[in-house]
C-alpha cells in the first residue's frame, strides 16, 4: 500500500515543470544565492511584502530556498485573479512540491 495520496488532474500540469525559469522578466527584491528573501521575510513579513510592493508594484517576485523565484501578487484585484482564476492559469500544485520534503 502506497502512502503517497493520488495527485488530483489539473489543467496546468501540461505546463513545463521548471516555470521560475520564465519569472526573469519580472521584477523583485534580489535574494540571497541559498536563502532568498528568507532574512527579510522573517519573523514579520508584512513589513518587507508592503516595501517589495511599493517598489515593484502589485506583482513581483521573491525568492525562496535556493533562490527559486515565486511570483507575488498582492492587493483585492490580484486576489480575485487568483482565487477565482477562470481560465485556469494558477496552481498551487508546484508551490506544495517545494515544501513536500519537509513534511
Amino acid at each position: 500500500m502506497s502512502s503517497h495520496i493520488q495527485a488530483i488532474p489539473v489543467s496546468s500540469d501540461h505546463l513545463d515543470k521548471k516555470p521560475n525559469q520564465r519569472l526573469s522578466h519580472i521584477p523583485g527584491p534580489k535574494g540571497h544565492w541559498l536563502f532568498g528573501n528568507a532574512k527579510g521575510l522573517m519573523p514579520n513579513l508584512g513589513p518587507f511584502i508592503r516595501g517589495a510592493q511599493a517598489e515593484h508594484g502589485d506583482s513581483f517576485t521573491i525568492g525562496l530556498f535556493r533562490n527559486q523565484r515565486a511570483l507575488v501578487m498582492v492587493g483585492p484585484e490580484a486576489n480575485k485573479r487568483v482565487l477565482l482564476d477562470p481560465q485556469d492559469d494558477f496552481s498551487t500544485r508546484w508551490g506544495w512540491q517545494i515544501l513536500h520534503v519537509f513534511f
